[in-house]
C-alpha cells in the first residue's frame, strides 16, 4: 500500500527545524563536485538560503541561473553569466539581488532559447522512485509544468532533490498526476539514482485543478491562458 503523502508531510515537518546536515557551502561544493553540475550549462536553483552558495557556484562557473519569483507571482528571474561582478555575486543571488541584477521571465518570448539542464530542489521527504514531498504549495511542480511549455526545460535534463538521509522513504508514496519525480536524491552521505518512472518528462499543466485566484495571481499563468483564449 503507498505511503500516503500527508501523513510524511507532517511526520517531517516537525524535524524541519533541524535544518539540512551539511552546511550551504560544504553542500555546495558537494554538488560542485558532481558530474552532473559539471556537464550543466544552465540551472534551476531554488532561492533558499540551503542553496545561496549553490547559487553563487553557478554564476561565478559561468552557468546561467533560473529561480522562482516569491510565490511565482511574477515569474522567474534569470541571471546570466559574467554579466555581474565578482564582487556582486553575494548579492545577485539574493531575493532582492536577483530583482536588481536578474530578468523577469513571465512569459515564453521572454525565455525562448534558456534551456535549463539541471534542476536543483529541497524537498521534506522522497521515495526511491524519486518522488518528493515538499511544503505542499506545489511550485516547483507547477514551475516544471510552465517551464515545460515554454520549451525552457532541456532535454536530458536532471532534477536532484537534497534532502536529509533519513528522509528517504522505502514505501512508494502516494502521487498525483502532476507531481515531479526526482532523477538523484542527494544526501549528507550519498547519491542515489532514483527508480523514476519512464514519462517523468511529462510535466502537465492541468488547468481545471487550477484554482481562478490562482492563476490570476500568477503572471505566467494568467498570460498562458490569455494566450490560449487569443487575447
Amino acid at each position: 500500500m503507498p505511503a500516503n503523502k500527508e501523513d510524511i508531510r507532517r511526520a517531517r515537518e516537525g524535524k524541519r527545524e533541524k535544518g539540512f546536515p551539511l552546511s550551504p557551502g560544504v553542500l555546495a561544493e558537494k554538488i560542485r563536485q558532481q558530474p552532473f553540475y559539471r556537464a550543466a550549462t544552465a540551472l534551476y536553483v531554488e532561492p533558499g538560503s540551503l542553496f545561496r552558495q549553490v547559487r553563487i557556484n553557478c554564476l561565478s562557473d559561468g552557468k546561467a541561473l533560473l529561480s522562482p519569483t516569491p510565490s511565482l507571482k511574477k515569474g522567474f528571474f534569470l541571471l546570466r553569466p559574467y554579466s555581474i561582478p565578482f564582487i556582486r555575486l553575494s548579492e545577485a543571488v539574493t531575493p532582492r539581488g536577483m530583482e536588481k541584477y536578474g530578468e523577469i521571465l513571465s512569459n515564453g518570448e521572454q525565455a525562448s532559447g534558456v534551456r535549463i539542464d539541471l534542476f536543483v530542489v529541497g524537498c521534506l521527504a522522497a521515495d526511491r522512485r524519486g518522488f518528493m514531498i515538499g511544503d505542499g504549495n506545489g511550485f516547483f511542480d507547477l514551475s516544471m509544468a510552465i517551464l515545460s511549455i515554454w520549451e525552457t526545460v532541456a532535454a536530458g535534463h536532471l532534477i536532484v532533490a537534497v534532502l536529509p538521509e533519513e528522509g528517504i522513504v522505502e514505501d512508494p508514496i502516494d502521487a498525483s498526476p502532476w507531481d515531479c519525480f526526482a532523477n538523484l536524491l542527494l544526501t549528507e552521505h550519498q547519491v542515489l539514482t532514483t527508480e523514476a518512472p519512464e514519462n517523468r518528462n511529462n510535466f502537465p499543466l492541468l488547468w481545471d485543478r487550477l484554482p481562478e485566484g490562482r492563476i490570476r495571481k500568477i503572471t505566467p499563468l494568467w498570460k498562458l491562458r490569455q494566450a490560449m483564449k487569443g487575447q
